[in-house]
């Protein structure tokens, strides 16, 4: 007779720790499960909370120590007249031994390595069962192993992270702490079955018209029965059935394939709906009985990396392809929600993901020094239309090469891209973060175009993982998903503007140059960039609860600085661009003025560089990074409270579906010693970029003011307003100044010149995009101290109309006594003399509205 399967979660029993060292006795109930042991320290109040002050020095002897977790659980009856009984162990972290009734079943030494064992002849019949789990430190675990194979380089924190399977940055990061700790941090089962559905792997194609797709559905059963007779049925969206069919199994595994005509496609966000379809598969016993149900949400949907030449320059484009589409990526990088993973919840990956959709992100980058995420993640992604590009879990280093180890990471690989490849989300997999950059910042030379091997006699052998283990696993088990070797990767080095995606760190790291800079500093595909800034003064004050500590250079801000130097590159950055602050809260606040100015920059102008059909010189662009793990400063643009920093949305409207770009020449005011005052008339290039379908006509409208001579300067009116058409998905020249027409308005050389450009619908006359372009350094202007602007507030609306001077960096907050910001849908303008905007910001509940601005910063 075939039983239905069986599924026991252990996390429906409750469960303890202990120090290893500790007396038999000596046991804590568990607040939750799965769960690591930072988590129940906290919770039990053994420890205070890591992220405030400076408890994280004092906290480090937790991740030296060994602990144990356990739990018992009953026997199910009958479970000897299954052919196969398993515990099945979702994710342990990291060293672990497992003992079920005192035997050792299990020993584990990666954390993103699922594992499951036969304990059929474990089980007590009758009787209740003990789990118990010893995880060793893996901060001495590591150290040991070093020991052994050497010292390997790491470009960040602790070389022997290197050793182990674990997530990289629990030995802290350049924006987080070190918390090394241990603890099932997900799910194990007790599984009881005959057959089983081991494996379902759904892929699609289309038509060259898209008018058709053809649906793959591969069923794999679990060894142990290696025939069977499934049912499979696909469903749209809303629940109804396409098609049913019935296969028998015979040797394992097998394929069956449906057409689906006029099919509702999966689309990223912002090019149009993520449909979602269901993959329902049913074994079926003998007697035509449900054995086991298993759903699969996939989308129908085809994505590519396309790189071919371009017209006119050198090198080959780093595009994404899309259901036959060019996509244009707007992106930014992701990194842990939590040092715990037990605190990270379903909400707050869909809180953070919602907030990506509104920075009008089409693709997050998963970063390479975390953990393959937990499922709400990829789910969500897959709702938003979120495409994702997955490092795989390697990041800063040159790690080791040594048997168990190379083993170890085709384990792991294997393991999760079977686990994630039907997200119709996944759009790209990656061999790792910046090793191979990494290894040549180091001196590591190596033929950086040698991607065929053998490389085991060659000063960098690692590149067997990158370029021929992992590779071969993905052509095996996804070859309808791209795969890149690393990040950055292609050309003449692994960080080549021509060739690839390229990391741009020569603002704020390395050659820390103007981010005025940004616009020469591209690439085919820019897959870091970014800019550091303060959190919210909330946020500051939670992690640093003593007023003495919170000013810009104290010891307690450097505790929660993890960027080495930072102290002084955000000094290099304020001094050249800035009046230097006096007050914590304006310091606060210019921070983050420079990050929302510096990553404007970029993104504006290398979104002018899609520009069409072999034009597209840069095919996209993800800032470092969304969200925080620990509250902190960092590059990110929404801190680990969830509080938004200006920058979230500036960059929203560099990315949103239509833009408007300025830039003049030269971007900067001289001054130096040979002469002076080096004095100029700027000249202007405006354009516009669009990712929609179809051409669209827009009215363009210009505005100039001095604001050395406080005065508005009277342009030409073809000048002033214009009809233009944005091409559909590219960049459009729309119009260039020369200086000798800003002359001829009356411009002189002692004139500074804020410039507006606006984009209209030319029916409603509705702004659909806006740029203001200043001039600069800011720290050269005298901005008037009457610089102001009215709020008015009604229910959720503020409406700021600006005084008689430009304003530039208006950022609406409330009170700090007064709660938490609203929901702003947008935030952050510079303003023209006499301008409205209305600011609609959920929660805002009539409170009073104030404004932060470059002139009245303190």
């Amino acid at each position: 007779m075939e039983h239905p399967v069986q599924e026991l979660s252990l996390g429906s029993f409750p469960w303890e720790w202990r120090k290893a060292a500790s007396s038999s006795d000596d046991w804590t109930k568990c607040k939750t499960f799965p769960t690591v042991i930072h988590f129940e320290l906290e919770q039990a109040g053994q420890i205070p909370d890591p992220f405030i002050g400076d408890n994280e020095n004092d906290l480090q002897w937790v991740g030296l120590e060994d602990w144990e977790f356990r739990t018992r659980f009953p026997t199910p009856q009958g479970f000897n007249h299954f052919r196969s009984v398993v515990l099945s162990f979702d994710g342990l972290d990291t060293v672990a031994k497992v003992f079920l009734n005192d035997q050792v079943i299990l020993q584990n030494d990666n954390m993103f390595v699922p594992l499951q064992v036969d304990v059929s002849a474990a089980l007590k019949e009758g009787e209740m069962n003990d789990l118990r789990i010893l995880f060793e430190s893996a901060d001495r675990v590591a150290k040991e192993r070093e020991a052994v194979y050497g010292k390997l380089d790491s470009t960040i924190r602790d070389g022997s992270r290197l050793h182990l399977r674990k997530a990289q940055y629990h030995w802290g990061w350049d924006w987080g702490p070190k918390e090394v700790t241990c603890g099932p941090y997900k799910d194990i089962k007790l599984r009881l079955y005959d057959q089983e559905i081991d494996d379902i792997h759904v892929t699609t194609e289309l038509t060259d018209d898209l008018s058709t797709a053809t649906v793959s559905v591969e069923v794999a059963l679990a060894e142990a029965a290696s025939d069977g007779r499934v049912e499979v049925s696909l469903e749209s969206q809303d629940g109804k059935t396409l098609e049913q069919k019935i296969m028998n199994i015979s040797k394992g595994s097998d394929t069956m394939l449906f057409t689906v005509p006029n099919p509702q496609l999966w689309w990223p966000a912002g090019h149009g709906d993520p449909n979602l379809h269901q993959a329902v598969v049913k074994l079926l016993s003998r007697d035509g009985k449900d054995i086991q149900t298993k759903s699969i949400a996939f989308g129908i949907r085809e994505i590519k990396l396309i790189q071919r030449p371009l017209d006119g320059a050198e090198g080959t484009t780093f595009m994404f392809q899309v259901n036959k589409k060019p996509i244009y990526i707007c992106g930014n990088n992701w990194v842990p929600s939590h040092n715990q993973t037990p605190a990270v919840t379903t909400q707050m990956y869909s809180d953070m993901l919602s907030l990506a959709v509104r920075n009008n992100n089409n693709m997050i980058r998963l970063w390479g020094g975390g953990y393959f995420e937990h499922d709400d993640f990829y789910n969500i992604c897959d709702q938003k239309g979120l495409l994702v590009w997955h490092d795989f879990m390697t990041a800063c280093g040159i790690y080791p090469v040594n048997k168990s180890f190379l083993e170890s990471v085709a384990i792991e690989v294997r393991a999760q891209v079977k686990r994630l490849r039907n997200h119709a989300c996944i759009a790209l997999w990656c061999g790792n973060n910046e090793d191979l950059f990494c290894a040549e910042n180091n001196g590591v030379e190596f033929d950086a175009s040698d991607v065929t091997g053998p490389w085991d006699k060659t000063p960098l052998p690692q590149r067997i993982i990158y370029l021929q283990i992992w590779p071969e696993i993905i052509r095996e088990l996804t070859p309808e998903i791209p795969y890149w070797p690393s990040s950055p990767f292609g050309g003449k080095n692994s960080n080549d503007p021509t060739v690839g995606d390229v990391h741009q760190w020569n603002v704020w790291h390395m050659q820390q140059l103007h981010y005025q800079q940004f616009p020469q500093l591209g690439g085919r595909f820019v897959s870091e960039f970014g800019m550091h800034a303060f959190p919210d003064i909330r946020t500051v004050k939670a992690f640093a609860p003593n007023q003495a500590d919170r000013f810009p250079n104290s010891r307690m801000m450097d505790t929660h600085n993890k960027s080495h130097g930072a102290e002084s590159k955000m000094g290099k950055y304020l001094w050249s661009n800035f009046h230097l602050p006096r007050t914590m809260e304006s310091f606060i606040y210019v921070s983050q003025l420079l990050q929302a100015e510096a990553l404007d920059y970029a993104i504006i102008h290398w979104r002018r560089e899609w520009k069409g059909e072999s034009r597209e010189y840069n095919a996209g662009s993800i800032n470092w990074q969304l969200n925080d793990s620990n509250p902190t400063t960092s590059w990110a643009l929404v801190d680990y409270y969830h509080r938004r920093k200006p920058a979230f949305y500036t960059s929203a409207r560099a990315f949103a579906p239509v833009s408007v770009g300025i830039t003049r020449t030269p971007f900067w005011h001289f001054v130096d010693n040979d002469n002076p005052i080096t004095t100029h008339i700027p000249r202007y290039e405006l354009w516009g970029s669009s990712f929609l379908n179809n051409p669209i006509a827009l009215e363009l409208r210009v505005r100039a003011y001095d604001i050395a001579h406080l005065k508005e300067i009277s342009l030409d009116p073809a000048l002033a307003v214009s009809q233009v058409t944005l091409g559909s998905n590219k960049s459009t020249e729309l119009l260039n100044i020369p200086d000798s027409d800003m002359r001829r308005f009356g411009v002189t050389e002692s004139s500074y010149i804020v410039l507006s450009a606006t984009l209209h619908d030319p029916v409603t006359g509705k702004e659909v995009a806006r740029k203001v372009s200043w001039p600069e350094p800011y720290r050269y202007l005298n901005l008037p101290a009457e610089s102001t602007a009215n709020v008015t507030v009604a229910g959720d609306t503020a409406t700021i109309v600006c005084g008689s001077y430009p304003l530039k960096g208006v950022f609406a907050h409330v009170a700090e006594d007064d709660g938490d910001d609203p929901d702003w849908e947008d935030n952050m303008y510079d303003l023209m003399p006499g301008e409205t905007i209305v600011l609609v910001g959920k929660g805002l509940n009539g409170r009073e509205v104030r404004l932060r601005h470059l002139a009245n910063v303190e």
